[in-house]
């Protein structure tokens, strides 16, 4: 799909235009991913698991675009979850951890207690992604209520 796809942005017609392609950025912490990002996509993404993670898989996204003999360099996202105000904690527990359940206690764990849950998590996060070699991070909300943008954006000082 992922060939095709290309395919059909590098000018092969099927339906109408859309203009330019738009980035293709692959996730996933094994070799067949960083092997797939760097034949077919833009960039990487690393899950919502710490900075340390991210690391790791910036450098494998590196090798594995060079290896593949891609020019430049692949652009390295991450996505990071937050939860902010009074009830960090408990809503983390209610959303990340049910939402990541199936993959067992201890991933969904690993993945709730990365969340940043104050304003200095945020601001260590946002330094500790850009040095592991992040272009860009993501910050997702562990709830859905719009106050959370808020929350975040004063929080990281924007």
């Amino acid at each position: 799909m992922l060939e095709e796809m290309k395919g059909i942005w590098d000018g092969d017609e099927v339906g109408p235009s859309a203009g330019a392609a738009p980035r293709l950025i692959v996730g996933g912490h094994v070799d067949a991913a960083f092997a797939r990002m760097a034949r077919f996509a833009d960039g990487w993404i690393s899950s919502g698991t710490g900075p340390d993670l991210a690391r790791e898989g910036a450098e494998k996204a590196r090798a594995a675009w060079s290896e593949a003999g891609r020019e430049g360099e692949p652009h390295v996202m991450a996505l990071a979850y937050f939860s902010l105000g009074e009830r960090a904690e408990e809503v983390v527990r209610e959303n990340l951890m049910d939402y990541y359940a199936w993959l067992g206690e201890e991933v969904a764990g690993m993945i709730a207690a990365a969340a940043a849950k104050d304003a200095a998590s945020v601001a260590q996060y946002l330094s500790a992604y850009e040095d592991a070699g992040c272009d860009e991070l993501v910050f997702c909300p562990s709830s859905a209520d719009p106050r959370q943008v808020d929350l975040l954006a004063d929080a990281a000082g924007i």
